[in-house]
């Protein structure tokens, strides 16, 4: 077999009919492009997350890691992806109080 691989040519035809018919012919490539442009976000994420010549340190001045940052951005950014997606707003979660870090006592 010439395509031998995760995907076939006919595979991806059956993959683009399904879209098309769960879209429809005016979200499709509204869709498309936004899967495309979350696909290069996320690949030019890893590229500067993959550099070697950041010298950055994993700890800021305050005591939070940049990771966190950066978790913190990657969930917005899903959020909003999502909101483009689906048009709908996320849920909104109540704010952390004193009493959520606090075991239950027994």
């Amino acid at each position: 077999m010439p395509f031998e691989g995760a995907f076939s040519p006919l595979h991806w035809l059956i993959i683009a009919v399904v879209a098309l018919i769960v879209l429809g012919p005016r979200r499709l490539p509204e869709v498309a492009q936004k899967a495309g442009r979350a696909w290069r976000d996320f690949q030019d994420a890893q590229a500067s997350d993959a550099d070697p010549t950041d010298t950055e340190s994993d700890a800021t001045s305050d005591g939070t890691s940049d990771v966190a940052r950066q978790v913190g951005g990657a969930v917005r950014e899903l959020r909003r992806m999502r909101q483009e997606l689906l048009g709908d707003e996320p849920p909104v979660l109540p704010p952390k109080t004193d009493d959520d870090a606090t075991p239950p006592s027994s």
